[in-house]
This record gives C-alpha cells, sequence and structure tokens, in this order.
C-alpha cells in the first residue's frame, strides 16, 4: 500500500524506517532554525518528535536494527547519536567531510 507524507514546510532530504512499519525518520530539506529529524507516524500523517541540533543539513541517517537508537550525520562532519523517545542526542562525535553511517548488526 503506498502512502504519501504531507511534509511541505520542512521538505524532506533523507527518509528511513523506524522499528514500526508506520513510522519514519526524515531530515529537514528546508534550513530552520537547527536542522532537524523529524519522527512521523504514517498513520496519522504527524510528527511524533523532533530532533533538532545539526548547524547543517543531516545528509545520513542510519537506524540501529534491534533497538530504538539512530545516528544522524550532517555536511558539518558531527554525528549524532539518539533514542526516538529522548529529543537530545545521547553522544556526538566531530569528523571532517560529509560522515557514512553504518550498524553492525
Amino acid at each position: 500500500k503506498k502512502k504519501t507524507v504531507i511534509c511541505k514546510r520542512y521538505g524532506t532530504a533523507s527518509v528511513r524506517f523506524t522499528h514500526h512499519s508506520k513510522a519514519i525518520l526524515c531530515a529537514s530539506k528546508y534550513k530552520t532554525i537547527t536542522d532537524s529529524v523529524r519522527y512521523w507516524s504514517l498513520h496519522d500523517n504527524k510528527v511524533l518528535r523532533v530532533f533538532p541540533g545539526h548547524r547543517e543539513s543531516v545528509v545520513q541517517i542510519s537506524m540501529h536494527p534491534s533497538n530504538d537508537t539512530f545516528m544522524t550525520g550532517s555536511t558539518d562532519g558531527v554525528v549524532k547519536f539518539w533514542d526516538l523517545r529522548d529529543p537530545k542526542p545521547s553522544a556526538m562525535l566531530e569528523g571532517e567531510g560529509v560522515p557514512a553511517l553504518s550498524y553492525d548488526p
């Protein structure tokens, strides 16, 4: 079944499904005060939580294969670690260049 997510205000740059087939993580395409990731319910097309904090565009999202944690990578070289239940990052790594992210199950 096809589902349309309406997010005209922020746009979409990167999208990943969570463990629930009716929820996604979606990076903002348009610049806001901070570049953020939104946790969307596909069931009712509503934002469940916003994960703000990157200074530049989020270009990578990687969902952990067996729990509710995920990573985001930004064009400023920063990688942040998150939990779906908490809008603040649990950890951060600073590097150079655009990060490539993946969990090793």
